[in-house]
């Protein structure tokens, strides 16, 4: 798979609180010439292209525009 998906998978594990712990791992063990843990990564991200959500799905949510009345919700559960 390479460079690119290591890189997008890392970029997704930096973002996900719950999954950083996980990130040591997979480096030392690519660092060792053990695939692995990146195998089953990369089988993860395959087996969700054939879930309900697709790829467009993502992308089109994450280019929607966030209604006002979310931001200010959000602004005031950020506050407390």
């Amino acid at each position: 798979m390479g460079a690119v998906a290591l890189e997008f998978i890392v970029e997704r594990i930096l973002s996900n609180g719950r999954a950083v712990a996980g990130l040591p791992a997979l480096l030392r063990s690519l660092r060792i010439g053990d695939d692995s843990l990146f195998q089953q990564t990369i089988e993860g991200l395959y087996n969700d292209f054939d879930s309900e959500i697709t790829l467009m799905g993502r992308t089109m949510d994450c280019a929607a525009v966030t209604p006002p009345d979310r931001k200010k919700h959000l602004r005031h559960a950020l506050r407390e």
